[in-house]
C-alpha cells in the first residue's frame, strides 16, 4: 500500500472513504511535509489497486459454497431430523412408511404431521446453516473475520433510521411476492426455470470470456476500482442482458415443457407455512421465524458471499449478485423473487451503515412481523396472506417511505476518517467492502449529521404511512 503512486486527484469511487473537514497540508508531521508531499486525503481517495489478492468467494466458489450449504444444512440434516421424528411419531405402528401413508391420506393427517416436524426442521437447518456461516468467515476472512463484515452496533442516527423505516419492508416484500405470482413462473415449471438460469449464467459468462479477451485482463479487475457511476452503466446493462435472456427462455420453454403437478402444488407453500406459524406460541415463532433466519441468511448472504462478490466486482454488481444467490437459496421462484429485490434494501442498508446488525434487525422485524400479523390488526395480517387485498394507497406511502429513509441513510452514511489528534490515516480498505479500521491504524467510523429537508422528508413520509395503516386497521375503507 506504501509503495502505491500518489494521485492529484481524488476519483470519485469511494463515497464512503473521506477526510475530516479541516485537513490541510500543513498538518502533516516535519517529516513528510515538503512541496512534493500528497495532500492529506490521497491515500483514502486512492483508488484500489489493480493487483491484490481479491476476497473470496468469487461467483463459482459462491455458486460450489452456497451448494454445499444448501444440501447439507437445508437437505441432509433436516432429512434425518424428519426421520428421526417419524419413527418416534409413528412408535407403536406397524411400519413407520405405514403411518405416513395414512397421515399424508387426509388434510387433518398432514395438518397434524406438519405441526409436528415443521418448527424442529427448521431449527435444524437454519442452527448449522448459521455455524457454517461462521467457519466459512473464519477460513475465507481469517482471523478478524469480524471486523471484515462490519459485526459492530449501527449509530443511533442509523438506528432510528432503520426503525422509522422498516414498516415498508413487509409491506412492499409482500406486494413483490404478489407480483411475481402473477409474472414469474412457479415451481411447478421446474426445467423451464432451470434452463432459464443456465441461459443466464452462459450468456453472462460469454460476455465476460469476450471482454477479457478484448482487455487482456480480467474486467472485474477494472469494475471493482471504478467510479460508481461506471458501475452503474456496466450493471444495467448486464442486467437488462440478463432479464431478456431469462424472459426469452421461459417463454419459449414454459410452452414445451408441461408443469409437474405435485412442485406446482409447493408454491403454496409459503402461505401455509404462514399460516401454521401464526398458530404457535408467538415466541416460539419470532425465535424460529424471525431470530434464527436473521441470523443464518444475513451471515451467509450479506457477510460471507456478500464480502467476496462486492469486493471483487465492485458495490453495484456485488449486490446485484448477491441478491441474487439470497434469492436462490429460497427455492421457491415466487419467495425467491421476493427475496432477491428485499435483499437489495437489505445489502443497502448494510454498506451505508456499515453495520452487519442493520440488515438483521431489518430481516427480523420483516419475519416477525409476518408471523404476529394477526395481533397487528387487519393490514398487517394481509401483508403475506391476501397482499392483493393491500389497498393501493399503501404501498405508494411505504415506498416513498423507503425512498425517504435510504436519502437519509446515504446522506449519513458511515464514513472512514482520521482518528482525532492523529495526524495521518495510515489504512484504507485494499477493495470494496466495508471492512472496518483495525485498532491503532489511525482511523475510524463517522457518519454525517442529517440535513433538514432529509429529516422534513423522512417525518412527512412516515407520518402519511402511519396514518394510512392506522385507518386501515381501524376498519376505514381507503384507495
Amino acid at each position: 500500500m506504501a509503495n502505491e503512486p500518489p494521485f492529484a486527484e481524488p476519483p470519485d469511487n469511494l463515497p464512503m472513504v473521506e477526510p475530516i473537514e479541516g485537513d490541510s497540508q500543513d498538518a502533516l508531521p516535519a517529516e513528510t511535509s515538503d512541496a512534493s508531499a500528497p495532500p492529506p486525503w490521497v491515500e483514502p481517495y486512492a483508488p484500489y489497486p489493480a493487483i491484490v489478492r481479491r476476497p473470496q468467494p468469487g461467483f463459482w466458489v459462491g455458486i460450489l459454497a452456497t451448494l454445499v450449504m444448501f444440501v447439507v444444512c437445508q437437505v441432509a440434516i433436516p432429512l434425518v431430523v424428519g426421520v428421526v421424528l417419524l419413527i418416534v411419531y409413528s412408535a407403536g405402528s406397524a411400519s413407520p412408511m405405514a403411518r405416513l401413508q395414512e397421515l399424508s391420506g387426509s388434510k387433518e393427517g398432514m395438518r397434524e404431521f406438519n405441526n409436528l416436524v415443521a418448527m424442529p426442521l427448521l431449527v435444524s437447518a437454519h442452527v448449522p446453516m448459521i455455524l457454517l456461516g461462521v467457519v466459512a468467515l473464519r477460513i475465507f476472512a481469517g482471523r478478524h473475520w469480524y471486523r471484515e463484515i462490519a459485526l459492530r452496533l449501527p449509530s443511533l442516527r442509523h438506528f432510528l433510521l432503520l426503525l422509522v423505516g422498516f414498516p415498508a419492508l413487509p409491506i412492499l416484500a409482500g406486494g413483490a411476492y404478489w407480483l411475481a405470482q402473477h409474472v414469474v413462473p412457479g415451481l411447478g415449471y421446474f426445467p423451464a426455470l432451470v434452463l432459464s438460469q443456465l441461459a443466464l449464467i452462459g450468456i453472462l459468462g460469454s460476455i465476460w470470456l469476450l471482454t477479457r479477451e478484448q482487455l487482456g485482463h480480467d474486467p472485474k479487475l477494472d469494475l471493482a476500482g471504478s467510479p460508481v457511476r461506471r458501475q452503474w452503466l456496466a450493471a444495467s446493462i448486464l442486467l437488462c442482458v440478463g432479464l431478456a435472456t431469462v424472459g426469452g427462455v421461459l417463454f419459449l420453454t414454459t410452452r414445451a415443457f408441461p408443469p409437474i403437478a405435485f412442485l406446482h402444488e409447493m408454491d403454496q407453500s409459503m402461505e401455509s407455512l404462514v399460516e401454521e406459524t401464526r398458530t404457535w406460541p408467538a415466541l416460539v415463532a419470532v425465535l424460529v421465524i424471525a431470530v434464527m433466519p436473521a441470523f443464518s441468511e444475513e451471515i451467509w448472504c450479506r457477510a460471507f458471499l456478500g464480502r467476496g462478490l462486492v469486493g471483487q466486482y465492485g458495490v453495484v454488481c456485488g449486490v446485484l449478485i448477491t441478491s441474487y444467490f439470497f434469492g436462490a437459496i429460497h427455492v421457491l421462484p415466487h419467495q425467491g423473487t421476493m427475496a432477491m429485490l428485499m435483499g437489495l434494501v437489505l445489502h443497502y442498508a448494510y454498506i451505508t451503515t456499515r453495520s452487519l446488525l442493520a440488515p438483521m434487525l431489518l430481516h427480523f422485524l420483516n419475519n416477525a412481523t409476518s408471523v404476529l400479523g394477526p395481533l397487528l390488526g387487519d393490514v398487517a395480517k394481509n401483508v403475506d396472506t391476501d397482499p392483493d387485498r393491500m389497498p393501493i394507497s399503501i404501498y405508494v406511502c411505504a415506498l416513498l417511505l423507503l425512498a425517504a429513509v435510504a436519502v437519509g441513510l446515504y446522506q449519513s452514511r458511515a464514513r472512514i476518517v482520521r482518528s482525532e489528534g492523529l495526524e495521518v490515516l495510515g489504512w484504507r480498505p485494499a477493495y470494496p467492502g466495508v471492512a472496518l479500521p483495525p485498532p491503532g491504524s489511525g482511523a475510524t467510523i463517522s457518519s454525517a449529521q442529517l440535513s433538514l429537508a432529509t429529516c422534513t422528508l423522512v417525518f412527512v413520509a412516515f407520518g402519511g404511512f402511519a396514518m394510512l395503516f392506522t385507518l386501515g386497521t381501524l376498519g376505514y375503507r381507503i384507495p
